[in-house]
């Protein structure tokens, strides 16, 4: 699989995401991904609105297809993403983290692995 292809099959996902988050509608998230072991909808909420009360920023802009890095698992087995966020067109420090998996029925195991500052 190339960078490019993983892209592809990551956008919509991660497009949906962000708009969530940028829209505020949390709970809308579960709708495009499952939340890994040790993170929950409520714990990821805390996390990205802690993260723009603390730095003092109004908000996030959508989705911008060039933030978007993947990284291939070597095992074949899918891939991970990274998207930055912006606010104003700027970006900012936080970075949404998500995992991509191939499961047996040719289906894609969509996950949101983290939010955090890189």
């Amino acid at each position: 699989m190339l960078d490019n292809e993983a892209k592809k099959m990551a956008e919509p996902f991660v497009k949906a995401v962000v708009d969530c988050i940028a829209d505020k509608r949390y709970g809308k998230l579960p709708e495009y991904a499952d939340f890994e072991d040790g993170l929950s909808l409520e714990l990821f909420k805390e996390l990205v609105e802690g993260f723009l009360k603390i730095n003092e920023l109004p908000y996030y802009d959508g989705f911008e297809y060039c933030h978007l890095q993947v990284y291939i698992y070597n095992d074949g087995t899918g891939f991970a993403v990274d998207y930055d966020f912006t606010t104003d067109n700027e970006l900012n420090d936080l970075t949404l983290q998500m995992d991509f998996r191939f499961t047996e029925s040719d289906k894609m195991k969509v996950s949101i692995t983290d939010a955090h500052v890189l």
